[in-house]
């Protein structure tokens, strides 16, 4: 028995009732995660994200700014567009609660092109305040809230 997971990789059972199951529990995790990444993507754009990049080695955190090379998506944010840095937030099974919202918010300042001629773009940002001054990190941080519920409290829907 093989799994091929969407993101790349395989897992492959030896046949026996404990390898079945667990290559049955990492599809499982794998289509949860896979299922989480959309929704995430949607209500990121809902709430007029223009660009989604793990927050990794391609984000400065000193100078503030980004140069995406594998955007989860990207629809070419200019002067005052949202940017969300790191991932979609991850929950187990049968649960609403997120353990992490793994990612956050920034508003563009400057967009340039940082190696002239290649069409490859800069984002310079700052944090984006979001509610009574505070930043989206500061309005999640105490309590946790779901993604679930912060998602349906931006809309109003039930």
């Amino acid at each position: 028995m093989d799994y091929n997971f969407y993101n790349g990789g395989s897992v492959h059972s030896n046949g026996s009732d404990v390898g079945n199951m667990a290559l049955l529990t990492c599809a499982s995790f794998d289509k949860q995660c896979q299922e989480n990444e959309y929704y995430w993507k949607v209500g990121l754009a809902k709430i007029g994200v223009k660009l989604a990049h793990p927050d990794d080695g391609w984000v400065n955190r000193e100078k503030n700014y980004l140069r995406p090379c594998y955007p989860y998506f990207d629809n070419k944010p200019q002067v005052g567009d949202l940017i969300a840095l790191g991932s979609a937030p991850f929950h187990y099974t049968n649960s609403d609660v997120y353990h992490d919202i793994e990612f956050r918010l920034v508003k563009v300042i400057k967009v340039s092109e940082w190696w002239k001629g290649s069409g490859d773009m800069q984002y310079d940002f700052e944090p984006y305040k979001i509610m009574n001054g505070l930043t989206f990190e500061e309005v999640i941080e105490k309590p946790k809230p779901s993604f679930i519920k912060l998602i349906k409290n931006i809309f109003n829907t039930k």
